[in-house]
């Protein structure tokens, strides 16, 4: 961002971007006025509060977390059967929430061994380094400082397992989870499926007019 002429700007992140977000927003506190992250809690809440219901639903963050070349491996045998029961577990039986053409993009990326490398890396990462720095991050007072709106769906698994509000709130400085947080009329996948529209009001809304 500084490459590109911006010192400050707006944030939005959904899932692993906003796990990203979370990071940079501890990292560079004076970076980003405002953000918004979209269903997910702080890694290290989810990984401590991990039950049989969390597990089941998102067993892919621990298949992902194995060593390297077992879950690669795995996928690139057969990519469009892990396509159909991650992407598609997540949201429903349909590719509709993403569009033919996206999720073609999506399903492309898992025959090339380097993005399904990738793709396993950053969830070691966020069993590893993250959870590392995290910690340091409560053990050195290191909170989110800057005005923050976390938006998750009512059909996803945040909404089951976790209360995104007070999670957030214990790493973000007091008073800065703004009223606005919600759960929304949606799965995981917030930008995709049916809630662009509502989507944007809360960036036009928290961000732009706020």
């Amino acid at each position: 961002m500084e490459h590109l002429g911006h010192k400050q700007f707006f944030l939005c992140g959904h899932d692993r971007g906003a796990r990203v977000g979370h990071a940079l927003l501890t990292i560079y506190p004076s970076a980003v006025s405002k953000a918004i992250l979209l269903d997910i809690c702080p890694t290290l809440s989810m990984f401590m509060a991990t039950d049989q219901r969390l597990a089941t639903a998102y067993y892919h963050c621990f298949f992902l977390i194995q060593p390297s070349p077992f879950p690669e491996n795995m996928i690139l045998s057969n990519p469009r059967l892990f396509a159909e029961k991650s992407l598609l577990g997540l949201a429903s039986t349909s590719i509709s929430p993403f569009g033919t053409e996206a999720f073609a993009a999506y399903f492309a990326g898992l025959f090339n061994p380097a993005s399904v490398y990738a793709m396993c890396e950053n969830y070691r990462a966020a069993a590893t380094v993250d959870l590392k720095d995290l910690r340091e991050n409560i053990s050195e007072g290191r909170k989110i400082e800057c005005p923050l709106r976390v938006l998750w769906g009512k059909k996803g698994v945040i909404e089951e397992c976790f209360d995104a509000v007070k999670d957030w709130r214990e790493v973000a400085e007091e008073r800065m989870v703004d009223q606005g947080s919600k759960a929304v009329e949606s799965g995981h996948y917030i930008p995709e499926e049916e809630m662009p529209e509502e989507l944007l009001v809360h960036v036009k809304e928290f961000l732009v007019d706020g």
